[in-house]
């Protein structure tokens, strides 16, 4: 898989992220968890906290925080793509996000996301930090530092494309 095809399918995944809302039916929460592989990890809470691990676990949760109004992308304005570690299938993508949370907007709200991918295309691992908090309702402030190849795209290991 080339690098763009990867920023592709994130740019796709958010695509189906941003349309869900509370009354969105199964199947639309069922095409979110598609782009996954089924023994996938992704931190939407928190990159700080445990991941949830697989599909059944992550259909759930991405659904109880779309139904609680936790959080909800309403436009997405990416403003940098890069390609992290020695392999090229951890792709990171900078955003600047219009955002409702528990009925608050924050406009402009600093976002990245970082996915690694498997052979078939499928993302493994997913976190998303943000300057003022992860998107699905954890508090302020929570943003990790991560270092090694954990680390959301260090300087000096990621490039942008």
């Amino acid at each position: 898989m080339t690098e763009t095809s990867l920023h592709d399918k994130l740019d796709a995944l958010y695509e189906v992220w941003m349309g869900l809302t509370p009354s969105s039916p199964p199947q639309a929460f069922t095409a979110f968890t598609r782009f996954f592989a089924h023994d996938c990890r992704a931190w939407l809470s928190s990159a700080q906290q445990e991941p949830t691990e697989g599909h059944a676990k992550l259909h759930g949760e991405i659904r109880a925080a779309v139904e609680a109004g936790r959080a909800r992308i309403q436009r997405r304005q990416v403003t940098g793509r890069l390609v992290c570690g020695r392999s090229s299938k951890r792709v990171a993508v900078e955003m600047r996000n219009r955002i409702l949370v528990s009925g608050a907007v924050r406009v402009d709200q600093p976002e990245m996301a970082v996915a690694t991918f498997d052979d078939d295309g499928l993302i493994t691992e997913f976190k998303v930090y943000s300057r003022y908090g992860p998107v699905v309702g954890s508090p302020p402030g929570t943003c990790p530092a991560g270092e090694g190849d954990d680390a959301p795209c260090g300087e000096l290991r990621a490039r942008r494309v």
